[in-house]
Parts: C-alpha cells; structure tokens; sequence
C-alpha cells in the first residue's frame, strides 16, 4: 500500500492514480473513554463507530456509519470520503473495535473522478481522545481489493482531526 503524500502550503492534493493508493486524512472527535462507552440507542452487544469529521491538512470530509455484532461478525454500514479532487463511497465490509480505538475496512462503490477504482477496498483506522474531539486522530488507507477481516488498529500514524463528532462503541462479546 502506498500513501499519498501531504499536499505542501495548505494546497489541494494532486490526483494520482493506480489500483493501490493511500489517503492521510484526520477523522475521529469521538467522545468516549478509553474503554467502551454506551451511546443512547446503542445496543450493549455491537460494536459501532459512527459521524463526521472535517480536517484541514489535508483538507477533507469524512462521515462513517459501521457497526457489527459484538466480536466482529455481520458488518454494515457506510463510509463517504471527500478529499478535492477525489470523494469516495461504499460499503462497510468489517469491523474491529478495541476500547477507544477501531479499523474499519470496506468496498468502494462509487467514486469521482474514477480513482480509487470501483471495487478496490479501504481501512480506517480510528482512535478517539474523548471530548472535544481535537485530539482524535485516524488515518484512510486504500487498498486494491476490499477487506473482509480487518486487522487490530494500530493507530501508529495517524493525523489529528480539526473539527466534528464521532462515536465508538466496543461492545463486550
């Protein structure tokens, strides 16, 4: 997998094309702890990671709704990525959560300009700070085939979110 690499001054990200790209973005403001938290309305045994996020460098919209049983199995939702010229969409494919922090994996079903390819995959790896949400950090990573297992997240690399809200929930299984 290779990234792309952050644009210089505050410009806009070239397009770059291929079946294998990475995109760094920020996403998260997530409140919770570290441990799991019990939004209203959630299920004690589903695992979920859920809302939207913008970021500055490099300048970009993330919104996320993924959620799966307890230990993983039946995921589902939806991921939309906006990062000019690019945005992105598809379906959520797996799911792992791990107290404050999640990789969610998923299938591009659409996007502009055509690059990532329809079809190919991408992870999201997540780790929420709490309240307000400044310090959450994540990063997207494209891969040329979508995920159905996603890996523990790492959250080694990870750029910090600028502004919005998301929720994790780990659910015990």
């Amino acid at each position: 997998m290779r990234q792309l690499p952050r644009p210089h001054h505050g410009r806009i990200l070239t397009a770059k094309f291929g079946l294998i790209l990475g995109i760094l973005l920020a996403l998260a403001c997530m409140p919770a702890v570290a441990g799991a938290t019990h939004a209203s309305g959630t299920s004690p045994d589903e695992d979920k990671v859920t809302g939207s996020t913008k970021f500055i460098l490099p300048e970009a919209h993330v919104r996320i709704e993924a959620h799966s049983d307890a230990n993983g199995q039946n995921p589902r939702g939806s991921f939309y990525l906006e990062q000019d010229p690019y945005s992105f969409g598809g379906e959520i494919t797996c799911l792992t959560v791990s107290g404050n922090k999640a990789t969610i994996g998923g299938r591009v079903d659409r996007s502009r300009p055509g690059d990532p390819l329809v079809g190919s995959g991408w992870f999201q790896e997540v780790e929420d700070n709490g309240e307000p949400g400044d310090m959450d950090r994540s990063l997207t990573t494209l891969t040329a085939t979508a995920p159905t297992i996603c890996p523990t997240p790492t959250v080694s690399a990870l750029v910090t979110a600028e502004q919005g809200n998301y929720v994790v929930h780990d659910a015990t299984p």
